[in-house]
């Protein structure tokens, strides 16, 4: 196993690579103008040895570039090597597809730091909770008689009873769902997935990275020269996409061969076929007028712009949701340990009265 370099050196060597690549060099004279140049400025980095080691991958065996990337770089970025090193501006091209999958990246990261610090704070509070219905009660609670424990008292204890009861299949609620919940967004692609991507909005964000990297892939492909649908059997040939995504290129694929059998031109497409359901009302409206334009530069337009949507509808908006349902469910956490704390206290003073009229 390799050393792999930070995601952002991978994306700043890519950047490098692909501006080289731009001027019609040959693998072999790019990697070897890299490694000399890191040599000479960060000395034995790990960008260098893995020009070294692809250099040596790429004369012995005729795997290529992207090959050679395996196990030092990610794999979506090994991935969109291998769709733009043919295209037509290599340079814009990869930065195109970097700037998409950066974005996701960074959203991703960003909503994952807020969950992970806002969810710690749950659970610390949830932890508080439990400890003072179980054990807080049971010491308050020592000598008093069971009419006289009320109020946040009375609940509390009521709460400490139910954990006591049913603990095990709270804890294997707790970590049961949320696994069934991923496993579901992953792999679930039934009738009603449209449905759960609307109501759940974890849902909407998988299928929206998805889709909108699809839509940037089909965008690089199709300018680079493809046709749409060589785009979309090369898609599902390489495995540049999950089977969620997939289902829906063999649909897309499904609706050309019917379209072509139907006009008796095997050169005929229509990108009304890509409208399987994978953007919101507001975006197919782009698909429609992408039908009806002749120009490649226009239906690139479209895509790139489906794209952004995606990502500033879906990834900022939940981001921004994520944030203000952390903050409330921090204020309520805080809430109810405090109002556990007075409960406590309550009997505590309630346990020092007793002992001082005895």
């Amino acid at each position: 196993m390799f050393n792999k370099m930070s995601r952002s050196k991978q994306i700043e060597f890519l950047k490098l690579w692909s501006s080289l690549k731009g001027s019609n060099g040959s693998d072999k004279s790019v990697l070897e103008i890299l490694r000399d140049d890191f040599e000479k400025v960060y000395g034995d980095c790990l960008e260098s040895k893995f020009c070294e080691r692809a250099l040596s991958e790429l004369s012995n065996w005729a795997g290529g570039f992207p090959k050679s990337m395996e196990g030092s770089f990610d794999d979506d970025l090994v991935l969109l090597v291998k769709i733009t090193k043919n295209a037509e501006n290599v340079e814009l091209s990869l930065n195109k597809l970097l700037a998409q999958t950066d974005s996701w990246f960074t959203l991703k990261l960003n909503i994952f730091i807020s969950l992970f610090s806002n969810g710690f704070f749950v659970l610390f509070s949830l932890a508080i909770l439990i400890l003072l219905s179980t054990k807080g009660v049971e010491f308050g609670a020592e000598g008093l008689k069971p009419e006289q424990i009320t109020g946040v008292a009375a609940f509390l204890q009521s709460f400490g009873v139910f954990i006591e009861n049913y603990k095990w299949l709270l804890l294997f609620l707790g970590l049961a769902i949320p696994i069934v919940l991923l496993l579901t967004a992953f792999y679930y692609v039934g009738e009603h997935r449209n449905t759960l991507d609307k109501k759940l909005p974890f849902f909407g964000f998988y299928s929206a990275n998805l889709s909108s990297k699809f839509f940037t892939l089909l965008d690089v492909m199709v300018m680079s020269g493809m046709s749409m649908r060589s785009a979309l059997e090369d898609m599902q040939k390489t495995e540049l996409v999950n089977r969620y995504i997939s289902v829906h290129i063999d649909e897309m694929l499904y609706r050309l061969k019917e379209r072509t059998s139907l006009k008796g031109d095997d050169s005929y497409e229509d990108f009304n076929t890509l409208d399987t359901g994978l953007l919101p009302e507001r975006l197919r409206l782009r698909l429609k007028i992408m039908s009806k334009s002749g120009s490649k530069q226009s239906q690139s337009a479209i895509m790139d712009t489906i794209s952004k949507s995606l990502i500033k509808d879906y990834g900022d908006q939940l981001l921004s949701k994520v944030k203000i349902i952390g903050r409330m469910t921090k204020m309520g956490s805080t809430a109810v340990v405090v109002f556990s704390l007075i409960g406590i206290f309550d009997l505590m003073f309630l346990k020092i009265n007793n002992l001082q009229v005895m």
